[in-house]
């Protein structure tokens, strides 16, 4: 219940964990890792943990698989 309303108060998610943009991609996470690494796809480190941001991961879920693992 408490991260629902952490969610509401601090709006829609803005960044994805490797994890959560490979489900929403359909791709491994090694896939997300080296297309991360490579500068495919935009994201960031916090500490150790790679972070995705929600608008980019969203609009690659647009486009052909092909494009992030051709």
């Amino acid at each position: 219940m408490r991260a629902e309303t952490d969610r509401a108060l601090i709006g829609p998610k803005r960044f994805f964990t490797v994890y959560e943009a490979a489900e929403m991609l359909r791709v491994s996470t090694s896939t997300i890792y080296r297309a991360a690494q490579s500068g495919e796809i935009p994201g960031f480190k916090v500490r150790r943990q790679w972070r995705f941001p929600a608008a980019a991961i969203e609009r690659l879920a647009g486009e052909p698989i092909e494009s992030l693992i051709g």
